[in-house]
């Protein structure tokens, strides 16, 4: 007896939760509410108030950011609510219907494009998506894009750069007069799939107007979302950073090898043939911007510049090394390098006062020693030189 009372109490349960409406109240309804409806007119009974429509952009996924084009490409979907006030009923007349749902193509809907797209300028919607019309005229419409989209990228501290790339919807044709926009939660992230290559570090929504070309004093209203993508460096330490320490090291190491070995110039030459070569690769990622230079390719350049200081000062060292007894070598170069010449501590055993001598103080100065001289102080030089340019753009590059 316990048990068929639990049943038929679950029973009522369940039977109270059923939809009381049918078919033929949704019929009825639609055909109620559409019988006089027209979609060219704004759904409002004073026309003189501006329809106010609420837009929230669900991100789904980043494609790509085209650095030489300055595009990126996204898709996802807008979230779109407005009040129809024509599309309003009591839901007690109609057995408790609440929503119904209908093609995008039945009811008003604010012109909207995406102003910024560089493939198409086409109004939302496909037409047949469907919205959702609740009972007070809460109208939801959530029509999906593809887009690519402008985005002025500054490249100035590749790889560690942040670029704020935009996607605007505007009204095409309907003035601020008739249509106001705003966004209570800007962009959602709830179901993005992560890029590879960025990720999103915040965003920010902006309104925007444009004057109407044919309409004085009246303008088309829009929103801006932006959105901040930081570039994700680990590709570029390994790939793009780290060469580059270590190629201008090579040009320094070159002022170690003997003279009389032939391969001193070799190294040096070597080095700037690599560092070409690395800046040809990143040619070949960045834009061709005059506006907007990247500090990573000036230091490239100042590398390079260096790189060939290196191989002019190893060929001037060969030079001098190369020189006979004929070509007479200056009293004040003589003298410097007589100083360079290391010292050593003499003890006399007759005497307990140390001397300090140099070793072949005797000896001429000849070429070769002065190549060598020359060497040192290139090595010193450049190994300094490389040293400062490295911190200096790496700073001003990782702290911007």
């Amino acid at each position: 007896m316990a048990r068929s009372l639990l049943v038929l109490v679950m029973l009522l349960c369940v039977s109270t939760e059923v939809t009381p409406y049918t078919s033929a109240d949704i019929k009825n309804l639609v055909n109620t509410i559409f019988a006089d409806y027209d979609v060219l007119v704004r759904p409002i009974y004073n026309q003189s108030i501006p329809t106010k429509i609420n837009v929230v952009f669900w991100m789904k996924q980043l494609e790509f950011l085209d650095m030489k084009k300055q595009a990126m490409k996204s898709l996802g979907h807008f979230s779109i609510n407005w009040t129809d006030e024509f599309l309003q009923w009591n839901p007690a007349d109609h057995n408790g219907l609440k929503y119904i749902t209908v093609p995008e193509n039945r009811i008003w809907k604010p012109d909207y494009v995406i102003n910024n797209d560089i493939t198409s300028k086409k109004k939302m919607g496909d037409g047949s998506s469907l919205v959702v019309i609740e009972s007070n005229g809460r109208v939801l419409w959530e029509p999906g894009f593809i887009a690519t989209t402008v985005c002025n990228v500054d490249i100035k501290y590749f790889p560690f750069d942040i670029q704020k790339c935009p996607v605007n919807i505007t009204s095409w044709m309907t003035s601020n007069i008739s249509l106001r926009s705003y966004s209570t939660r800007g962009i959602s992230l709830d179901s993005f799939t992560e890029n590879g290559e960025f990720e999103i570090k915040g965003f920010w929504v902006e309104h925007t107007l444009f004057p109407m070309t044919y309409i004085k004093n009246e303008m088309l209203e829009g929103l801006a979302f932006f959105v901040v993508l930081k570039r994700r460096t680990t590709f570029y330490w390994l790939c793009l950073v780290s060469p580059l320490l270590v190629f201008p090291l090579l040009s320094p190491l070159s002022f170690l090898v003997p003279a009389d070995s032939g391969e001193k110039t070799t190294l040096a030459i070597t080095s700037l043939l690599s560092i070409f070569v690395f800046m040809s690769s990143i040619y070949e990622t960045l834009p061709k911007l005059s506006n907007h230079v990247s500090l990573f390719v000036l230091l490239t350049s100042v590398q390079v510049f260096v790189s060939m200081l290196t191989v002019v000062c190893n060929v001037i060292i060969l030079c001098l090394h190369r020189l006979t007894s004929r070509h007479k070598i200056p009293k004040w170069l003589n003298i410097i390098v007589q100083r360079d010449k290391p010292t050593f501590t003499y003890l006399n055993c007759e005497d307990t006062a140390p001397e300090t001598r140099k070793i072949s103080d005797s000896a001429d100065t000849t070429w070769a020693m002065v190549a060598a001289f020359l060497g040192k102080i290139c090595l010193g030089f450049s190994l300094v030189c490389t040293t400062m340019i490295t911190i200096v753009f790496g700073a001003l590059m990782i702290y911007q």
